[in-house]
């Protein structure tokens, strides 16, 4: 797995080290200061963590993450030892197995590298969630109390910080303290639960209207302006696809956010899309940099650029990155179908079958002998290539 053939940290090992990003100030309880992770103990927990995402193992997960830990770790302090802790840290490991592992085992998880930081070695994973986008995971990496390595949080690109942070401010907007309740705080946090809800059910102008109803100091609430972004980015993509004109949100929802966190450590990841809706592709590629660099380097940003450079109409350049990506990472599809579709623009129907055949070759995507009457494969079905196709499909049977 991982990038080619080559080990992941053939790419950048020792000599880069990933740049030093937000951790949590002390280490969770329960986890020993023992010695430094090494290089070595951070590919091996990255790489068992992989594997047990690929088999769907939320066991051999738990065992990896020290979740309790990394949960409390997050509360508010009024909260520490009480029944309540218990019952919210179970109910987080209960949702854990559908919220996390089913998620991560449904798109893409792949360790990408492992490097020296200030505070022992830690790893980088890539995540590419099922239903599209870029994500990943930064592991930090402490000791049990049985002084073996394992993740006491992940630092998560797309939010740009912990996640024991994240669970922290949730808790904490849903769950006001009860000794000085504030019925402000209760309301904003149902506000946001609806608000997040409108995004994940496909409603995402709905979600933007509950913001503009919230109270000033709650719009300014790190969360709240990146579910926001969020929303704002989904009516942007759905007027594009139906050619309507775009508002003014998003525009505003990514300025706010800049304002408010300008060295947000997501930045890069929310700006890429940004450009490129405003078809600003020179910052777009920009943005495509920073976060290459951000995470020490990564092939897969191949395709981002490719995107890039064929909205620019520069189709050659467009194709390298594409062909390139197939050498970097072959098992990953995304690369196989850019160059089918630019090999269908040029109707070179022989560069069709050769691409179709490599794909089957090295990914596990299948395609079905007649394409299930695809619109976008009707003139190379009526070509005679299509007949080298039909052929190969039937050795394969």
């Amino acid at each position: 797995m991982g990038c080619g053939k080559k080990d992941p940290d053939s790419l950048s090992e020792g000599s880069k080290s990933l740049p030093k990003v937000e951790s949590p100030e002390i280490p969770p309880p329960g986890v020993t200061r023992g010695p430094r992770i090494t290089l070595a103990e951070a590919r091996t927990v990255a790489k068992e963590l992989q594997a047990a995402v690929e088999a769907n193992d939320a066991g051999m997960v738990l065992r990896l993450i020290d979740l309790d830990n990394l949960i409390r770790h997050g509360l508010p302090n009024h909260l520490n030892g009480t029944q309540q802790e218990k019952q919210i840290v179970a109910s987080f490991r209960s949702k854990f197995d559908e919220a996390f592992v089913r998620n991560l085992n449904a798109g893409d998880y792949q360790f990408l590298r492992a490097s020296e930081t200030p505070d022992g070695a830690q790893s980088i994973m890539r995540v590419l969630p099922k239903g599209g986008g870029l994500n990943y995971h930064r592991l930090v990496l402490g000791r049990n109390t049985q002084n073996k390595p394992c993740v006491v949080d992940l630092f998560v690109y797309l939010s740009g910080e912990p996640l024991s942070h994240t669970f922290g401010r949730l808790i904490t907007q849903s769950m006001p303290d009860k000794l000085s309740p504030d019925a402000k705080a209760r309301q904003a946090a149902k506000q946001f639960q609806d608000m997040s809800v409108a995004v994940r059910s496909g409603n995402p102008a709905q979600a933007l209207a509950i913001y503009d109803s919230m109270q000033p100091k709650w719009q300014q609430q790190k969360t709240i302006m990146q579910t926001r972004i969020m929303a704002a980015n989904k009516v942007a993509a759905s007027n594009a696809q139906k050619g309507q004109p775009n508002s003014d949100d998003y525009r505003k929802a990514v300025q706010d956010f800049q304002n408010a966190f300008p060295n947000a450590e997501n930045m890069a990841l929310v700006l890429i899309d940004f450009y490129f809706f405003n078809e600003d592709f020179k910052q777009a590629r920009a943005a495509v940099d920073q976060l290459d660099k951000q995470v020490g380097g990564d092939p897969y940003l191949n395709l981002l650029r490719g995107n890039l450079a064929l909205a620019q109409g520069k189709k050659q350049a467009a194709k390298d990155f594409f062909v390139q990506l197939t050498k970097d990472i072959p098992k990953n599809p995304a690369s196989y179908f850019a160059l089918i579709n630019l090999a269908m623009v040029d109707k070179d129907f022989k560069e069709v079958t050769r691409l179709l055949i490599s794909t089957e070759g090295n990914t596990a995507i299948r395609f079905e002998p007649d394409f299930n009457g695809a619109d976008n494969f009707k003139e190379y079905v009526a070509s005679p290539e299509n007949e080298k196709w039909k052929a190969y499909k039937r050795e394969k049977k």
